[in-house]
């Protein structure tokens, strides 16, 4: 049994003395599990606002094996439960926001206003004093510290300012001290390195020959003209959205929290350049937490009035109070703490301190002042409007920047693990932030994309934390190779485009037989996508393509702390227009899966379908069999792909130890539920 110590700290709300006042600041101490022990190891979550107390119940499990340290972790003021930021229309999201708009912004100066002068108090500097009075406190000589992107930055700023308090850094996709920037450049750059990469080595052969090119084509068509959207939620709610230039720009900047994003980009690029937009507007329900189907106004207004009066979507009432997200959600991220420490730190193009209006004037002019070809395959308003400057446009910032060291870090022992397709803290910055420091390792790595210790399909890059550590340094050499990111196939258009598999046929003969055979087929390929979303993007649940949704089930461990994944249930998912595949398939002895579907296609009578076999982390290495039945007819079909098979391909990310590791690791490091901001 870990033993664990709570805290709270009453911390100067201004430490320059300007603001009077205090924040209560939660921490928590759990002793070292394992033994002998090394040294204490500060926790930092990233954002800013995510709380990180639920970070630090990970760690018994994430570094087992070298638990050899007392950890201590704080909710950074403003998050988690340290008196967490909370200004209810930006919690709900309950607001247009319009990035070439400044008149729009008035929900985040309400916001600012209502913060008052206490809203300087909320930056990176105060996170740091805070670590340091906790240090003091618990008279530790020596801390390490283990951050995750936001928290990266908060660790090397602690470690230029308490260079000799500090033991080593173990630093998780990087944010350099000087960042956030003005525009979103260097993660636009990391998307054309990352789109590149994807497709390497012929891999996207056949389905999309240039996608950087092609991504910017779709961008401005979609500007151009516009595409309505309606989805409807499992509760009956019809969401409408509108899919443009600036959705797609936002649908790309989440891939590297979400790999299936990138699987998809490719054919659904190549797709939407023949005018069919479904795989993009699917993606873009995903995004934004509009859950359901994408189709006309009309098919949502009918599918919602099938939906039970009592589960429908109530509107709130005209008066009644907005309280913004529920106190749970609010401790996991603060959506008000992340503006107020972003627009705190934040360099801008106009003058600190002064009037709100010219604003806009000055984003306009510092992006004008800016190459073309930085923005592409986006257009320069595009990438401008969607901006931290456009975010902070209506925020009130101090007239002097909170102070943060400048310089390289010190030389202390440092682990950089940075993954390739990370957009939004780029390899460029992991470069930049440990430049100049004799005894940091960088480690990049490929096939990966935010967060890379708890998602690394490989598991190298939580092996070399492991080693790090323990010994404070690494080889950077790991046993397992990070498979590459498969990416998806042009999606059928309907049955009859399907290549027939192999397999076999009882009761059914010629085309009879071969147009049921690309009925099981589609069943298969329905069931593969969401495994592809529950592996590829650490997803729970999700959308077919045409239709249906599927859920990952669970139970909860004896000890209450962690999400075990048992099965996978699909109801009425759709990969193709015109089948669709319900059912569940069992988890518990990963790679090896076996399960019951009803696929429904082209004939009036649905197939039953036991399948079984192992499933890789690309299809190409799946090893499955479904038998199914219908009456008296019988059809078998065989997938045996074209790579080693599942056993060379279903690595750390399809075992169900792995699984069980990434699922609770997104939960816990904040691979961020929709409508949040942050890194």
């Amino acid at each position: 049994m870990v033993a664990i110590d709570c805290a709270t700290y009453d911390m100067p709300l201004d430490r320059t003395g300007v603001v009077p006042g205090t924040v209560k600041v939660r921490a928590m101490r759990m002793a070292a599990p394992e033994g002998p022990r090394i040294g204490t190891l500060f926790v930092v979550a990233g954002g800013p606002g995510q709380g990180t107390l639920a970070m630090a119940e990970l760690m018994s499990s994430l570094f087992g094996g070298a638990n050899r340290y007392d950890v201590i972790a704080i909710d950074q003021r403003g998050s988690g439960s340290s008196e967490p930021l909370n200004c209810p229309r930006i919690e709900a999201s309950n607001f247009k926001f319009e990035g070439d708009e400044p008149k729009t912004d008035w929900p985040i100066t309400q916001c600012s206003n209502a913060l008052g002068v206490a809203r300087f108090s909320y930056n990176t500097a105060e996170a740091v004093a805070d670590l340091e009075a906790v240090r003091a406190d618990l008279g530790v000589g020596q801390i390490s510290l283990f951050g995750v992107s936001y928290g990266t930055k908060v660790a090397m700023a602690y470690a230029k300012t308490y260079p000799g308090a500090t033991r080593s850094l173990l630093l998780d996709s990087l944010v350099p001290t000087d960042e956030p920037s003005t525009f979103d450049v260097d993660s636009v750059a990391a998307l054309r390195r990352a789109l590149g990469e994807l497709c390497k080595s012929r891999r996207c052969k056949g389905i999309n020959r240039a996608p950087v090119s092609g991504l910017g084509r779709v961008a401005n068509r979609l500007a151009r003209q516009p595409i309505p959207s309606f989805a409807i939620s499992p509760s009956g709610r019809v969401t409408e959205s509108q899919l443009d230039d600036d959705a797609l720009f936002q649908i790309v900047l989440q891939a590297d929290f979400n790999l299936f994003i990138f699987n998809q980009l490719p054919s659904a690029i190549t797709t939407a350049l023949r005018g069919d937009y479904a795989q993009i507007a699917r993606l873009h329900a995903i995004v934004t937490g509009a859950f359901g189907v994408e189709m006309s106004r009309r098919e949502a207004r009918s599918v919602a009035r099938s939906v039970p009066k009592r589960k429908r979507h109530v509107q709130r009432k005209p008066g009644k109070r907005l309280r913004g997200r529920d106190a749970a959600a609010l401790a996991e991220f603060s959506n008000t703490m992340n503006i107020a420490t972003s627009c705190a730190d934040f360099n801008p193009p106009w003058a600190r301190g002064g009037d709100l209006a010219g604003r806009q004037d000055a984003i306009v002019a510092a992006a004008n002042a800016i190459p073309n070809a930085t923005f592409s395959p986006f257009s320069r308003s595009t990438v401008r409007d969607a901006s931290l400057a456009v975010i902070c446009r209506g925020w009130q910032q101090s007239a002097a920047a909170p102070t943060l060291p400048v310089g390289p870090l010190p030389p202390v022992p440092t682990l950089a693990l940075n993954g390739s397709l990370d957009l939004r803290t780029p390899n460029a910055w992991a470069e930049r932030s440990v430049a100049g420091n004799p005894n940091a390792e960088l480690s990049l790595i490929p096939s990966t994309g935010h967060s890379v210790i708890g998602t690394d399909a490989s598991g190298c890059a939580l092996s070399l934390a492991k080693r790090f550590l323990i010994f404070g340094a690494t080889d950077g050499k790991c046993n397992r190779k990070t498979p590459a990111l498969p990416v998806a196939p042009l999606p059928a258009r309907s049955l009859k485009s399907l290549r027939t598999p192999g397999g076999s046929c009882r009761g059914l003969r010629g085309r009879r037989c071969s147009a049921a055979k690309r009925e099981v087929l589609a069943g298969y390929l329905a069931m593969r996508d969401s495994f592809d979303q529950l592996i590829l993007g650490n997803m729970f649940e999700g959308p077919g393509l045409y239709g249906g949704a599927w859920f990952l089930d669970f139970d909860i461990s004896d000890d209450l702390t962690e999400l075990l994944p048992i099965g996978v249930s699909l109801i009425g998912v759709a990969n193709t227009p015109d089948s669709s595949v319900s059912g569940s398939v069992g988890l518990t002895s990963l790679p090896n899966i076996s399960g019951k579907l009803r696929v429904s296609g082209g004939s009036s009578r649905d197939f039953r379908v036991n399948v079984s076999g192992r499933i890789a982390y690309d299809r190409s290495d799946d090893r499955l069999t479904l038998s199914a039945r219908r009456g008296k007819q019988r059809v078998t079909v065989r997938v045996r792909g074209k790579g080693r098979g599942a056993a060379s391909s279903a690595s750390f990310a399809a075992t169900r130890a792995g699984l069980r590791l990434r699922v609770n690791y997104a939960r816990a490091v904040g691979l961020a539920p929709a409508g949040t901001f942050g890194r």
